[in-house]
């Protein structure tokens, strides 16, 4: 019975099914065996004869973007004020264009028609190639990379080393060996690459147990505010001084740093400096280090999002990476006339310089991360090297009671685990929490609640492999294999079907 259907004529069925199960790897379902699961399924369909290749790749990844990043419509009609047709317009635009890249990745495949043990090491090349696009190309969404779900799988041993987009290469190509090792008929076929697939999982149990970093017993105090101020009542200029006060009493006195969440001042700088200089004088009164998040006025031109440490040594910082319709407008050629029509309110931030940048505070080298930029990968990895906390802040009251916050703290717990570093993440509504050198959630709070975390980090030594390098190497080495082998196959069969 089950033959009957896994025919080419209910792709349009099997495609975005797959795509979906890919969804339930990541948090909040963390059930890493339905990502491969739904690979398997995108390999099955890469192998099979489809007249439209790129539309069964395109409703792959529909079935994996609308699943995984509904929360846009979320952030669009409920905070941004849309009305639910245009949002829900916006959200289908957004993951249809997302959807480009699995189609493009099952296009190329059968493009190139590769079989066997060459088809198992290609697609998953690919898929990688067009993971890594989609990181860059119109601002960058890396949300989503099938990297991120192994933090609780036997794969995360790989991740101080090669960093999780790479360790999505070895998600994909064990699904890939799986799949020719299934349709082989040989028996040497069918166990070389399961025997392929067994090293990858061993090697990453194996990985884990290396301490890649060593703990120098230097502690540090940290107190975390979770306000759990509502979305429609943290700009109203009447609600001002409440915010302020909420802050400051949900501020522990005792602690070396205090960390409050992005935008946690309502009010841009400078027009906010009379509160800032109260705030720093109380910091210091407590011998403490206070960072706050605050939207800055340079010029009319230039207005940041970021954040600003207040104690003896006044330092800020400047967000680099935007939120897609948040903070700028993706797509803007093909979007901002859509969005002018229908007067959608999308902030006009500017992006800092991109160059790495540290804050010291409470005698540490701090790499700071405002919300959306924790998911780029190369980027933490600059901002992280010679540091020796990770901080994160965020907003995320925008995804409402979405997986969009649990996916978020994912990533950060996984660039903990990178770089082997304890990291601290300040949210409005959470997850707040502190996260151990190895990834693991030290202490945390529950989301939409108001309090606070409070707890030591530890400052570690050395550094893992992939906090030196980050992706570069990794990315030159894609390209490389990934041009040859198209050429190569361009020579063999000039008109590739």
């Amino acid at each position: 019975m089950l033959k009957k259907y896994l025919s080419v004529k209910y792709s349009a069925i099997w495609a975005p099914l797959g795509g979906a199960l890919v969804t339930f790897s990541f948090a909040p379902f963390h059930l890493w065996p339905l990502g491969l699961l739904g690979l398997l399924i995108f390999t099955w369909l890469s192998n099979q004869s489809h007249k439209r290749p790129f539309l069964v790749g395109w409703l792959f990844g529909l079935g994996y973007f609308i699943s995984g990043a509904y929360w846009v419509y979320i952030s669009i009609h409920e905070h941004g004020g849309v009305p639910a047709p245009l949002a829900v317009l916006l959200m289908f635009v957004f993951t249809g264009v997302l959807s480009i890249f699995p189609a493009l990745t099952l296009w190329l495949y059968r493009k190139l028609l590769f079989s066997g043990v060459a088809g198992a090491l290609v697609l998953p090349l690919i898929w990688m190639f067009f993971e890594w696009v989609r990181s860059w190309l119109w601002t960058g969404f890396p949300w989503l990379l099938v990297g991120y779900a192994q933090i609780d799988s036997p794969l995360a041993g790989w991740l101080p080393i090669i960093g999780a987009w790479s360790t999505g290469y070895l998600v994909v190509l064990s699904a890939t060996l799986v799949f020719f090792a299934v349709i082989s008929t040989s028996k040497r076929d069918r166990f070389l690459p399961l025997l392929t697939v067994g090293f990858i999982f061993v090697s990453g149990v194996l990985l884990d147990a290396i301490d890649w970093v060593e703990d120098t017993g230097e502690r540090r105090s940290v107190g975390l505010v979770q306000p759990n101020i509502p979305q429609a009542l943290k700009w109203k200029r009447d609600q001002y001084d409440l915010i302020i006060d909420t802050m400051q009493v949900l501020t522990p006195p005792d602690v070396d740093l205090v960390v409050w969440p992005e935008a946690s001042i309502p009010r841009s700088y400078p027009y906010s400096k009379n509160t800032l200089n109260e705030l720093k004088k109380e910091a210091i009164r407590n011998k403490q280090d206070l960072i706050v998040g605050l939207p800055y006025i340079e010029s009319e031109e230039k207005y940041y999002n970021s954040l600003m440490v207040l104690g003896l040594k006044e330092q800020t910082y400047f967000k680099n990476k935007l939120v897609p319709f948040g903070e700028s407008i993706p797509l803007k050629p093909v979007l901002q006339p859509l969005i002018k029509h229908f007067d959608v309110p999308v902030a006009n931030f500017s992006a800092g310089n991109g160059d790495a940048q540290q804050l010291y505070a409470a005698d540490m080298k701090i790499a700071p991360m405002i919300c959306y930029e924790i998911a780029f990968g190369n980027f933490t990895a600059q901002q992280a090297r010679n540091s020796d906390l990770l901080l994160t802040v965020s907003n995320d009251s925008w995804f409402g009671d979405s997986i969009g916050p649990l996916q978020h703290f994912q990533m950060a717990r996984v660039r903990a685990k990178e770089h082997g570093r304890y990291l601290v993440r300040a949210t409005n509504n959470g997850v707040t929490a502190i996260v151990n050198d190895n990834g693991d959630t030290v202490v945390s709070m529950p989301q939409f609640k108001a309090g606070n975390v409070v707890g030591e980090v530890s400052l570690m030594r050395g550094s893992t492999p992939y906090n030196r390098v980050g992706d570069n190497p990794t990315v030159v080495m894609m390209l490389i294999l990934l041009g040859c082998t198209i050429a190569a196959r361009l020579r063999k069969s000039p008109k590739i079907r």
